[in-house]
């Protein structure tokens, strides 16, 4: 398999990485506690996040591999910020509202302890998820900006679309002080990336100087 074929599957897959996220947004209910639980909806949105979340993880290593050279080590702190602060603070969310909590629904003795604020919902946030999404939520905020800025620095994809991480990253904030923006605001970094592999997959802005038409070397 060439690297081309690579840097496009990689593109692919952080393009319907974001995808996944507007199906997993469109699906969402509302509400909160064991009603929310218990709706079908909940475990089917979140399933559908954790793919999201899975495909822009795949996706990741080759957007940076693509532009290694000129994005430098900023590119890769970037990069390696924003994959373990996704998997932290959504991987771990996705899974648990797409099979935990949706199972505990269904047993009637826990019905008191799934009351919106109530002891679960603490318990978790006092718990090793509120650690994780405590420390991977600033992790992911300035993976973006790197991974934005080193993007625009390196002019492999178009200069401009290295704005979009950094948006999503200013943009993320708002969904706690703006309740009517969260889902949207939440959304902006999947969007981002997707736009991001939306270029590599078609080969968008390749360096000066190299002959992007060409096939690269077969990995042996």
């Amino acid at each position: 398999m060439s690297y081309a074929t690579l840097f496009r599957l990689s593109g692919v897959s952080l393009l319907l990485g974001g995808l996944a996220h507007l199906v997993y947004l469109l699906t969402h209910p509302h509400g909160s506690g064991l009603a929310y639980y218990a709706d079908p909806a909940t475990a089917l949105s979140h399933l559908a996040g954790f793919a999201s979340v899975l495909l822009i993880l795949l996706g990741l290593p080759g957007l940076f591999a693509r532009q290694a050279e000129r994005a430098g080590i900023l590119g890769l702190v970037g990069t390696v910020l924003v994959f373990f602060g996704l998997a932290m603070v959504d991987g771990t969310h996705m899974i648990i509202d797409s099979a935990f909590t949706p199972a505990l629904a269904t047993i009637p003795e826990a019905a008191p302890l799934m009351a919106s604020g109530g002891p679960l919902e603490e318990a978790m946030l006092g718990g090793m998820q509120g650690t994780l999404v405590s420390a991977g939520g600033p992790m992911l905020l300035l993976g973006l900006i790197l991974l934005g800025v080193s993007t625009a620095r390196a002019g492999v994809l178009p200069r401009w679309a290295g704005a979009l991480p950094v948006i999503a990253a200013l943009a993320v904030p708002l969904g706690f002080v703006v309740p009517s923006l969260e889902g949207v605001a939440f959304a902006m970094p999947y969007l981002a990336l997707g736009c991001l592999g939306s270029f590599l997959a078609v080969r968008i802005g390749a360096p000066a100087g190299t002959q992007a038409a060409e096939p690269a070397p077969a990995v042996r």
